[in-house]
């Protein structure tokens, strides 16, 4: 007789939400009054866009600006993660193209959604930490936390 998988019911906090949408209603967050001004907040994008640009040591992350240089990093990932024998043999029966259809513009477009992610991250603690001076808000301090990996 096959064993019958129990599907899990994934649990959502009872807080209210904005109608159609998963995202809580608005009316939950505290509103700053006055608003922040325009000037602290293009200010704090700049500083969340200066560290996102960063590695975790504090150096310039090695970013691609032209196709040549894409390329090369796309394939440089390839070589350090496949296995010695089995992927030279496989890359080497089939077209660069492939490769990139195949992998390479997949692996890229992680990496540039993980950056984006590291810069709205990087974003919200600068808006939170800018927040803190203002008269009215409600934060009082606003740390990164451990980083993905770090133990």
């Amino acid at each position: 007789m096959p064993r019958q998988r129990r599907l899990v019911k994934s649990h959502r906090e009872p807080y209210p939400r904005e109608r159609g949408s998963l995202l809580a209603k608005h009316a939950l967050f505290p509103q700053l009054s006055p608003p922040m001004p325009e000037p602290q907040i293009v200010s704090s994008a700049r500083a969340a866009f200066r560290k996102s640009s960063l590695t975790r040591s504090g150096d310039e992350k090695d970013i691609s600006s032209t196709p040549e240089e894409l390329a090369r990093a796309a394939l440089r990932h390839l070589k350090e993660r496949t296995d010695p024998i089995d992927g030279v043999v496989f890359f080497s029966s089939i077209q660069v193209e492939d490769v990139f259809q195949f992998d390479a513009i997949f692996h890229e477009m992680h990496r540039h959604k993980m950056q984006m992610g590291d810069f709205y991250h990087q974003f919200i603690l600068e808006l939170m930490n800018a927040s803190r001076t203002l008269t009215n808000s409600c934060v009082e301090s606003a740390n990164p936390g451990p980083r993905e990996g770090d133990s």
